[in-house]
């Protein structure tokens, strides 16, 4: 009986050994959703709350794994990502979006995530300020069509110039 035992902790101790460690970090993205109602963003590609009171983590999830941004990751990471495994998980009871990447080496299990979290961030914000760009281009032609001695007392123009704040 001794011996079995003695056999069962070395081989437990000589696999302990022998695995390659390996680290987890996590980092989260809180994802703040516009008003479904807010005229202001309709047709923007940002994170809308939806009416039925669900949470929008569960899109925000599926875009931060798209590919557009495992590429860019793997692009700034370079060799750095080698051996990482990404999970990317809604935590919808919190507008949370965690990532969590296990890695042979604590500070490049971090790396990958912190770094898988600010591509995202980076290319949302890209969307956005290319989206609102256009929208001003489109307001200001529109404000531009109306001719200049129309434009006293007119509401239309009262209104689109509001919407530029100009």
């Amino acid at each position: 009986m001794t011996v079995i035992v003695v056999v069962g902790v070395a081989s437990t101790a000589a696999l302990t050994y022998t695995q390659p460690k390996s680290y987890t970090a996590s980092t989260d993205v809180q994802v703040t959703p516009t008003s479904a109602t807010d005229a202001n963003f309709q047709g923007f590609s940002l994170f809308h709350a939806p009416l039925d009171g669900s949470s929008v983590v569960v899109a925000a999830a599926r875009v931060m794994n798209a590919g557009s941004v495992h590429k860019a990751a793997a692009e700034r990471l370079g060799s750095r990502a080698a051996g990482a495994s990404i999970k990317i998980a809604p935590l919808s009871q919190a507008d949370i979006v965690a990532v969590t990447v296990t890695a042979p080496d604590p500070q490049q299990a971090a790396d990958v995530a912190n770094t898988y979290a600010q591509v995202f961030v980076a290319q949302r914000t890209t969307l956005f300020h290319t989206e609102l760009a256009a929208r001003i281009a489109t307001l200001n032609r529109q404000l531009t069509a109306i001719p200049v001695p129309q434009r006293a007392g007119n509401f239309i123009y009262s209104t689109l110039q509001g919407n530029v704040a100009t």
